[in-house]
């Protein structure tokens, strides 16, 4: 064991011996308690009373604390719901401390029929998706805030972190994966600290910290500092996130305010397998949210985003490959929502105009939904972009009914035509095979109003199910069916040069299962698989998605100062078709199979007091043949372990 691993031991240890302290000494030693008897003696004369004209003394403790009483943006609610019945995956702070997962493509790979797709190890391009979903249709939002990509037809997530976040939602529709992320609230009194540190087997280092101050520069400030890196698999792939989230908040009384947010984030990777090696995105957004009556929220916001290669900030020349999906010049967007929340109804406008080349225009999304006590209830989205040659939308709809004898059924359905914020390069032939700049190894740079090119893309989706609920069991089936008319890539850089692949349809069937196991407390078995019937074509949708283990979590003690996690499972799907043109080979569909073997995993997490130590076991079989694009190895087994610390004032 290496030097920098006994120091991260002992430290745990440490921190693990002051924590400890006050499962064990809760009540107070005898020499303290001398200092809080009376002494017997002592004897107040009745004839001494405190004068009539003294005023009322308020303790100084307890007005403090009416001044202290934080105040935060007006949220903007959201649909109650979570789980298959509403497609809905949620994870609050504390949530967010108790997953096994360290970046937000672990995080998603918990929601039933979604996975990675990654194309090595940390800090290198990775999406996540789920029902074959690609390009234009995975979408990421900060705090009602679309993060555009800007190397792609999706955002790469490698460079998304869980740092300075209160909460992850996610949306999983037949037509798109939508992710929410909301910023770090201040709602104590307190300043708030969270330190996340940990190291591991192929040289990988892990560290976290999040500063939250209630009342500072007039207003809330809150602080991530994030960094993962590691040496990746057989300790020559070498890869890092590191990066920064700022956020500062002015507020007035009745509940509005002004808002400030900036994010950057750089990842590295090998310059032989990537292109630029380095790349440095940034986003600023200033918000101002104010409550205009009681049931309704206004706001309006604008935004800024830009990737750029190299830690100096300047564009360097870029391989010929990558022209084609990588735009250095920024995007902006000016927006306005207002939110209605009622008793029993809701409804949500959101207006953006947006700049930069490879997106749209304009975007209009309108939400409405509502709930029938004795029956169920039901929500609607109508959606248009505006693209300067062209337009699309989106109509979707979903229904729920209340439990009957613990049974739920719910169902939705939607159709859309969705633009690529990239247009892909044409298929080698197309002009001519002489002809270098319509190749493969040399794609052009389209414009993006070229009607000869394709951008649209259009899918319509159907899911119907039912959910059994009794105590604390939960078991749930549904079926999906899908039909494409055409299967755009993601564009990063493990598809970045394929083409468009004709559609079709197909189905699935979802099934998950949450059961408890009565031998022990705490202890439960959980399960989801996703089953495709699959097309020749059909790229990115194995016929099998599952993940399956037994999960323990319970408190002890009657102050539950001691809080346990034991995860022990496996995950897996069947090999795919993955969107890379096999050299000498042009046709349509062209591409490699990816390989996926069973990764068992293991997590230990004991959180005594507010400090939390955890372990980590991947891939515990050291599956080595593993990968998700040909010529792109994951990694082997390796074992991370560290703490969390929460720290109030």
């Amino acid at each position: 064991m290496t030097l920098c691993r006994w120091l991260w031991t002992a430290g745990v240890l440490l921190a693990f011996s002051g924590a400890a302290m006050p499962l064990w000494g809760a009540a107070p030693s005898s020499s303290s308690a001398l200092w809080l008897q009376v002494p017997d003696t002592v004897e107040v004369p009745d004839t001494i009373q405190p004068p009539d004209t003294l005023p009322e003394v308020v303790g100084p403790e307890e007005d403090e604390e009416e001044e202290r009483v934080p105040v935060d943006f007006p949220l903007f609610p959201t649909v109650e719901g979570t789980g298959p019945v509403h497609g809905v995956w949620e994870w609050d702070r504390e949530g967010l401390l108790g997953t096994r997962a360290f970046t937000l493509v672990e995080l998603l790979e918990e929601i039933p029929g979604a996975f990675g797709l990654r194309s090595g190890d940390h800090g290198h391009p990775a999406v996540v998706t789920a029902f074959g979903l690609t390009g234009g249709r995975i979408r990421v939002f900060q705090d009602g805030f679309e993060l555009p990509p800007l190397d792609g037809g999706t955002p790469d997530l490698a460079r998304i972190s869980l740092g300075g976040l209160d909460r992850v939602r996610v949306e999983r529709r037949p037509g798109e994966l939508r992710i929410h992320l909301r910023g770090l609230r201040v709602e104590e009194p307190d300043p708030y600290s969270l330190v996340q540190a940990g190291t591991g087997d192929l040289n990988t280092n892990f560290f976290r910290g999040t500063f939250a101050h209630p009342d500072a520069l007039g207003g809330n400030v809150t602080l991530s500092l994030d960094r993962l890196d590691t040496d990746g698999r057989q300790r020559r792939h070498p890869g890092a996130l590191f990066g920064t989230h700022f956020r500062y908040s002015l507020h007035r009384e009745h509940g509005g305010g002004l808002g400030f947010e900036f994010r950057r984030f750089s990842t590295r990777r090998p310059e032989e397998a990537f292109a630029p090696g380095e790349l440095v995105r940034t986003d600023w957004l200033l918000r101002s949210r104010w409550p205009l009556r009681e049931e309704l929220t206004g706001e309006l916001f604008v935004g800024r985003s830009r990737l750029v290669p190299g830690s100096d900030g300047e564009s360097a020349d870029l391989p010929s490959e990558a022209r084609a999906t990588f735009d250095p010049d920024p995007r902006g967007q000016v927006g306005a929502r207002i939110r209605f929340q009622g008793e029993s109804a809701w409804g949500d406008l959101t207006q953006t105009v947006s700049e930069g080349e490879g997106w749209p225009r304009t975007r209009s999304t309108l939400q409405v939904g509502g709930r029938l006590a004795d029956w169920g209830g039901g929500e609607a989205t109508v959606a248009r972009e505006g693209w300067p040659d062209a337009s699309g939308g989106a109509i979707q709809g979903r229904i729920w009914t209340r439990p009957f004898s613990g049974v739920t059924l719910f169902a939705e359905a939607g159709t859309d035509r969705r633009g690529l914020p990239y247009v892909p390069p044409p298929e080698p032939g197309d002009e001519g095979e002489d002809d270098p700049e319509n190749s493969v190894e040399e794609p052009i740079e389209p414009e993006p109003g070229d009607p000869d090119l394709p951008r649209f893309s259009e899918r319509t989706g159907v899911r119907a199910g039912a959910e059994y609920r009794r105590g604390d069991l939960a078991v749930s089936a549904a079926w999906v069916g899908l039909s494409t008319d055409s299967l755009p890539p993601f564009g990063l850089p493990m598809d970045r040069e394929a083409a468009f692949a004709p559609g079709g349809e197909t189905g699935a069937v979802e099934v998950s299962a949450d059961v408890p196991i009565p031998v022990l407390e705490g202890l439960r078995l959980r399960a989801s698989a996703v089953r495709t019937v699959v097309g020749e074509t059909q790229r990115y949708v194995p016929a099998t998605v599952w993940d399956a283990g037994l999960v323990f979590h319970d408190t002890f003690f009657p102050t539950d100062n001691l809080e346990v996690w034991v995860d022990a499972g496996a995950k897996g799907r069947d090999r795919m078709l993955v969107a890379v043109p096999l050299p000498g080979e042009g046709e349509v569909g062209a591409g490699s199979f990816s390989r996926y073997q069973p990764h068992w995993y293991f997590r230990l997490q004991i959180r005594v007091v507010t400090v939390r130590a955890f372990l980590n076991w991947e891939n515990a079989t050291n599956r080595v043949e593993n990968h998700d694009f040909l010529d792109r190895p994951l990694p082997g087994m390796r074992v991370v372990w560290g703490i969390r610390w929460t720290m109030w004032n």
